[in-house]
């Protein structure tokens, strides 16, 4: 009961942000400009990397 009451909060957290994203974003432009869009997977590659690292010191 209560992991079917996180899942709709989930979703209803996850329309709102579509919801706020599509009010923001001008219509036929993307979100990011390109080289925004390659800075944002150089920044999610170095985490993962990092966790990576971090991950095989640990263990």
């Amino acid at each position: 009961m209560h992991e079917r009451h996180l899942i709709r909060t989930a979703e209803s957290i996850a329309d709102e942000l579509d919801a706020k994203l599509a009010a923001m974003q001008p219509r036929g432009r993307l979100l990011l400009e390109p080289w925004q869009f390659v800075a944002v997977g150089f920044v999610f590659g170095a985490c993962f990397v990092a966790l990576i690292a971090l991950g095989r010191m640990v263990g």
